[in-house]
């Protein structure tokens, strides 16, 4: 190409720098960004700019085996639109590690006509000889790229093994990386976050109306963006607040492509580490797996709310149709005059997946139907005290749980122990004193056994929270009898809906009515009156709940001692 011609050429010039390739070889986005803006005037390139700054493609902190990568994304959308005619890098393997991705973007950017160079390497895409060298230099760039896996991996894992954080781009929200002392510390203003989170989540909030809450607040992220629901749900599943340590729990899996890569899938529990940190814990590990209860039995995401209007039974209806959750709504109920109007709609009218076709309900149906209910439940709270009292009594007795916890800290015993081996044989490997063929299947050895110790400790630990709590619910029950005479109007949502989850375990919708209604033990054996809708003649009548079922309360819930609505007494039949 002569040099009249290369002036026409626009050249976008792309760096890409990992915190592990500026300490080993001194590839600083300065060295990489100042060498290729000289070489570009050399050869006559025309610099092209990723935007109106003035600035270059830079991925800082990014590793080279993903190409999941904002500024390779945009350099490449770039691509596509025709803005260069060149891509300009300091090394091939700035670009990428793996060959297979090199080859791939090099055969799109020669069917747009845009060729690639390397500064620091010889060879030109137009001709074959160059395409031969750059498969040769891209087997050298992923040859080298396994070697530093085979070197990184086992010294990770023993990092992991001792309680050191082996590190991310970000460290975890809540925390900050010490380089002085190489351990996680905690930024107080972040763990306060952490604490509001999980403190207002096993209150009753859903992470929606965490979520929303926060939006309304304008609490920014840790990138500076909005909080959202599944950032809430990231945090209270995040082990590292209990000052615990989780490595190796994903990966990317070669055999789904995505438009961005590969998708990320969780691994096998035996391959997943997890031990013991040197960083402090932000929360209790009892709060922390009260959390994790709650939100295993709420899989099913709600909507949170934009509005001041309250969805008190959202937590309890179900859709009779798919079986999903009903999330409280304002939709507009007359266009002429913009009246808005209170609607319960099923989710799985917004799945992709379920398409239900069940229509919204008006939210004084299902509400004034329960409510109902919890009338005729309180309505006497001397005789409803004494029966609830005797039910109690005759249902359940005090469970031991000392032979449960001394299993649990046996097998807790067994896990470390098998973390000890591990650490001890990672050692030894790493001393030369056996091959890699026989650390690998040692390895993989105890890492099934921890994964098996760790499924018994669930097992356990589910066993003792069931035992603990089911007394724990039953004393609630009571008391959310005997104060069934002093309910006050100013109690917070968050406790009304817990107050209803404690009583009903689902109310079922189907065709804009309650068809069913399932109530926890002992609440079913009270034999609460429900109201029956009117008629088309306007008759109104009364009759049992036939249809509720009996059933055992095993999960946690929170001491309610008030509630909002005022009851008005009413003879129990």
């Amino acid at each position: 190409m002569e040099k009249t011609q290369k002036k026409h050429v626009r050249a976008a010039i792309y760096t890409r720098v990992s915190t592990e390739d500026q300490a080993r070889e001194g590839y600083s986005l300065d060295v990489q960004r100042d060498y290729l803006i000289d070489f570009a005037k050399r050869e006559g390139f025309q610099i092209h700019f990723s935007d109106s700054k003035s600035k270059i493609y830079i991925d800082d902190g990014f590793s080279g085996y993903s190409l999941d990568r904002p500024a390779m994304s945009q350099l490449l959308q770039d691509a596509r639109a025709r803005k260069f005619d060149l891509i300009l890098v300091y090394k091939l393997d700035r670009f990428s590690r793996r060959l297979r991705d090199i080859l791939n973007i090099l055969d799109e950017l020669d069917s747009l006509g845009v060729q690639f160079k390397s500064a620091t390497e010889p060879y030109d895409t137009t001709t074959s000889s160059g395409k031969l060298m750059l498969q040769q230099l891209g087997s050298f760039a992923e040859f080298e790229r396994n070697r530093i896996i085979e070197r990184v991996v086992p010294g990770m894992v023993r990092g992991v093994q001792a309680g050191h954080w082996q590190g991310a781009r970000y460290s975890p929200f809540g925390y900050r990386y010490d380089k002085t002392t190489k351990r996680l510390s905690i930024e107080e203003s972040e763990a306060k976050l952490v604490r509001e989170i999980f403190k207002r989540y096993i209150a009753g909030e859903s992470t929606q109306e965490i979520g929303g809450d926060f939006y309304e607040r304008k609490v920014p992220s840790r990138s500076g963006g909005e909080f959202n629901s599944s950032l809430i749900r990231r945090i209270i599943r995040n082990k590292i607040h209990i000052g615990k340590l989780v490595w190796n729990e994903h990966h990317y899996d070669k055999k789904q492509r995505t438009l961005r890569g590969y998708r990320y899938v969780k691994n096998d529990p035996s391959e997943i580490i997890e031990a013991d940190g040197l960083h402090e814990a932000i929360i209790s590990e009892d709060v922390f797996y009260r959390a994790q209860s709650i939100m295993d039995r709420n899989r099913k995401g709600k909507f949170y709310k934009r509005h001041k209007r309250d969805y008190p039974v959202s937590g309890i209806l179900t859709c009779a149709k798919c079986g999903s959750s009903y999330h409280g709504i304002y939709n507009v109920s007359n266009h002429m005059t913009g009246e808005k109007r209170a609607y319960y709609r099923c989710s799985g009218r917004a799945s992709k997946n379920i398409h239900c076709g069940n229509s919204d309900l008006r939210a004084e149906i299902p509400e004034a139907h329960i409510f109902g209910i919890l009338e005729s439940l309180f309505s006497s709270p001397e005789i409803q005290k004494q029966r609830l009292k005797n039910l109690i009594a005759d249902r359940y007795q005090e469970e031991a749980t000392s032979e449960t916890s001394r299993e649990l800290e046996g097998l807790k015993k067994e896990l470390q122990e098998c973390s000890n081996k591990l650490a001890k044989l990672t050692d030894v490997y790493l001393a030369g004193t056996i091959t890699k063929e026989i650390f690998e299947q040692k390895a993989q050895n105890l890492r099934n056994e921890e994964g098996e110790l760790r499924i018994k400790i669930e097992r356990k630990e589910l066993q003792l929270i069931e035992k603990e709590e089911s007394n724990d619910y039953l004393k609630r029950a009571e008391e959310v009898a005997k104060s069934a005479d002093s309910m006050k109007e100013n109690l917070h949502p968050s406790l009304r809906k817990e107050l209803l989850k404690l009583i009903f375990k689902k109310v079922l919708i189907e065709d804009q009515k309650v068809t069913k209604v399932v109530l926890f033990h002992p609440f079913d054996r009270l034999q609460p009156k429900v109201p029956v809708h009117k008629t088309s003649g306007g008759d109104s009548e009364e009759r049992r709940l036939e249809q509720c079922q009996i059933l055992e309360r095993k999960q946690p819930k929170k001491t309610l001692k008030s509630w909002s609505y005022v009851l008005r007494p009413s003879d129990v039949k």
